[in-house]
């Protein structure tokens, strides 16, 4: 039920588990759990009702900065920033990281961008485990579970002999994808994936210039000499069927780890954001009675069954909470009321989905993590178990971005607001097409192009994802969706920005430590970015960025000699961005991140920095586990989203294996 109704403290366990949060981790597993029989209560620190922006694909960046959605923190790059950031809040005092507070977390605001990582980010948990059911070919099982793929045909399914059903299990045991299912898609998940309307794009010269650009660099970059065929492969990659080396979550192509070109899964059905919002709702009204959500509900303090320094693990029983509108001091505008108190409690596990910044947070306040901060002479809070590696080991991307001004406007962005009409206003041709039939530019997030591709020729795989939108974007701030600190370029409609992302960063130096002991405050965040970080020596991240931007210079001089590009607006030409000390400076500054991750990592037994188990359980507590970003010990694939959601499919099936003879019966 959405039960929106105050709670005070209830002394009496009536639910299976506690999950704090539902986003991508917390989401899924709540409704795996309820579909099979647990009664399952999620805390939600946001409210249920989300605007029109977090619905329209191409709006997610105003869903990012929606007041009724956003949750703002502001994260430090450096200890002590020797170069200004453009970013940089001096009121804040940081860099602004939009995360977002509602049911379905942050999934609501995210550019929905759906891409597997590499087997070999699982298969490294595996390693690191000693637990087998975290290798890649495992753990695609679960991606399979949870998409239901629009862009590629369902597979016919005949294959019912005895015969067929074992040659196809042999097939499985060397990763080899079924007869008629070789990408290893899924088709009945509750994630729907899709890719953007082809024909959108060659209705518009400018687009196409842009991506036969992108493509001929590339395929210079690869030695290949044949630029005359890059019509013909634009044909090919936009051709009626989709073509599997151009799919980056097809199984065969993974295993190949290519190079190049590919289109860009989007989480998007018929039009719209498909999220574990959309999931929550349907197993709610399938199951009230098993699946209870107080949205408005922040979680402060874990319940434990002894009191600090007793004697034996503590167990986790339930959680206190604070009930009401906007109570985090992350909101734009926090409730001046500290709202109203309670405790509620459960039979089984309380499960922590908060994010890499709030389940660390969440778990100092409740007296784990590391006793020098916990102990200290600022916070004085007792320790029940003290874990050194809670709130360590923060990662993240490295972004960067390199804009340019095109010969002509976009024909797809004429006379387009792109964003919701002001008050009093009409709402552009779009959004009316939007509206009314769900398709259009509107009904996808705007993404180009995207191009896997390898820093270093010694490189096993890809490391960098590089792709194309229209419009002005380089980072974060406050006003971003706006371009509020480029307002002559908010309404230009010939831009187009090339973002590089640097995936399997170096770089685990990050931290998040307790600002204070009021839950309602938020933690302090350092990335320790770049020569500050744990790849400060060898620079590999700093060196891999840059030759992804030089990458991004070559798509755009290729564009320039079609006659497509006048040139750079960003970096600025006044910036002098051109040797390679004036890059790698540049990137040190202006780089970004927004895949937070790895703060309560997954480790071996005898890893002292290790928060969790193979399990997801807490390590020197019971009852008590972790599911969302936070649990990577590096940094997965290039799109964190997708691999979170495949760890609360896996976590739901352990959770319930641990539980079923204890709470009650796993239906299958």
């Amino acid at each position: 039920m959405r039960n929106t109704a105050l709670h005070p403290k209830q002394q009496t366990a009536e639910s299976d588990f506690i999950i704090v949060g539902s986003g991508a981790g917390g989401g899924p597993l709540a409704c795996n759990l309820a579909k099979n029989g647990f009664r399952v209560l999620v805390l939600e620190a946001g409210g249920w009702d989300a605007p029109e922006v977090a619905q329209v694909p191409a709006f997610h960046a105003h869903a990012s900065e929606h007041p009724d959605l956003s949750w703002e923190f502001f994260v430090k790059h450096y200890a002590n920033p020797k170069q200004p950031d453009s970013k940089w809040d001096n009121a804040r005092g940081g860099i602004f990281y939009p995360r977002t507070a509602t049911v379905g977390g942050c999934t609501v605001h995210n550019a929905m961008i759906t891409i597997c990582g590499p087997t070999g980010d699982w298969d490294e948990i595996a390693k690191i485990t000693k637990d087998n059911s975290w290798s890649g070919e495992r753990m695609r099982t679960y991606f399979e579970r949870l998409e239901h793929c629009d862009y590629v045909p369902r597979p016919d399914g005949n294959h019912d002999s005895f015969f067929e059903k074992i040659w196809d299990r042999i097939r499985g045991i060397f990763g080899i994808g079924p007869r008629d299912n070789p990408g290893r898609h899924g088709f009945d998940g509750w994630l729907h994936t899709t890719v953007a309307d082809p024909e959108l794009g060659l209705k518009d010269q400018e687009l196409v210039e842009e991506i036969l650009s992108a493509l001929a660099a590339t395929l210079i970059d690869q030695g290949v000499g044949a630029i005359a065929t890059i019509e013909s492969f634009l044909v090919d990659l936009f051709g009626d069927k989709i073509k599997a080396r151009f799919d980056p979550n097809n199984w065969e192509t993974m295993k190949r780890r290519p190079e190049g070109v590919m289109l860009v899964p989007i989480a998007v059905r018929d039009g719209q954001r498909s999220s574990p919002r959309d999931c929550l709702s349907q197993v709610q009204k399938e199951h009230p009675e098993r699946l209870i959500i107080w949205p408005e509900t922040l979680v402060t303090e874990i319940i434990f069954d002894r009191e600090p320094g007793q004697a034996g693990e503590p167990a986790a029983i339930g959680v206190r909470f604070l009930q009401g509108k906007h109570l985090y001091k992350a909101h734009p505008e926090p409730s001046s009321w500290a709202g109203t108190a309670g405790e509620v409690y459960c039979r089984g596990e309380v499960i922590l989905c908060g994010g890499a910044y709030n389940t660390p947070q969440l778990l100092k306040l409740s007296g784990i993590g590391p006793k020098t901060e916990l102990d200290s002479a600022k916070l004085q809070i007792k320790v029940r178990v003290d874990l050194p590696g809670v709130g360590t080991n923060l990662q993240d991307r490295y972004e960067i971005a390199v804009i340019s001004e095109v010969e002509k406007d976009f024909l797809l962005l004429k006379n387009l607001a792109m964003g919701e009409p002001a008050p009093g206003q009409q709402p552009d041709a779009a959004l009316k097409e939007w509206r009314e039939q769900k398709t259009g530019l509107y009904a996808s997030n705007a993404v180009i192009v995207g191009i896997l591709k390898k820093s270093r020729p010694g490189l096993a795989a890809p490391d960098l994802f590089i792709f194309a939108l229209p419009g002005f974007f380089k980072g974060y701030y406050k006003g971003y969706s706006a371009n509020r600190a480029s307002p002559d370029l908010a309404t230009k409609h010939n831009l187009v920005t090339w973002l590089v992302f640097k995936a399997h960063t170096k770089n685990r130096a990050g931290t998040v430590t307790l600002r204070s002991r009021n839950p309602l405050d938020m933690p302090e965040i350092n990335f320790h970015y770049f020569y500050e970080g744990t790849d400060a020596g060898e620079g590999e991240d700093l060196n891999a960025t840059t030759e992804g931007f030089k990458f991004i210079r070559k798509i755009n001089t290729v564009a320039m000699e079609r006659g497509v590009v006048k040139g750079e607006v960003w970096p600025r030409p006044e910036d002098n961005v051109q040797d390679e000390a004036a890059i790698r400076d540049f990137i040190a500054r202006e780089a970004w991140g927004h895949h937070a991750s790895c703060s309560c990592p997954i480790g071996a037994d005898g890893d002292p920095m290790a928060v969790l188990d193979s399990r997801f359980r807490v390590r020197g507590a019971r009852n008590l586990r972790v599911v969302d970003a936070s649990v990577f010990p590096r940094i997965p694939g290039f799109f964190i989203v997708t691999n979170v959601y495949m760890i609360s499919e896996k976590a739901s099936d352990v959770i319930a294996e641990d539980n079923r003879n204890r709470i009650g019966k796993w239906n299958r």
